[in-house]
């Protein structure tokens, strides 16, 4: 990854981890939303990941989160069941975000 996709990448992240802390988290859909269909309640991590990025071919956050997932979870699988997992809790998706964030910007 090149210094200015990293810059981006950890841009991303930490938007993805604000508009979690502000907005919400959940588990088993995207985003959940107020009942006029329109108003984000909560979104999973990949929902908050395109939720914040500009550009949609702009998938290195995504990437990295991944990196950073398969070093710390020896079962990973994918970020939707990392997410959904019945014992995740909104906490650790932020310090993930947050980790991988941090972990690219000492790259640079």
């Amino acid at each position: 990854m090149r210094k200015r996709e990293k810059i981006s990448a950890i841009r991303i992240l930490r938007k993805a981890s604000n508009l979690l802390k502000e907005v919400g988290w959940c588990q088993g859909r995207f985003r959940t939303t107020e009942e006029d269909g329109k108003t984000p309640t909560a979104f999973c991590v990949i929902g908050a990941l395109d939720e914040v990025r500009e550009d949609r071919s702009n998938l290195h956050s995504s990437y990295a989160l991944i990196d950073y997932l398969k070093s710390k979870y020896p079962y990973y699988i994918s970020l939707a069941s990392w997410n959904d997992s019945p014992d995740r809790k909104k906490r650790e998706v932020l310090l993930a975000l947050q980790a991988t964030a941090n972990r690219l910007e000492k790259t640079l």
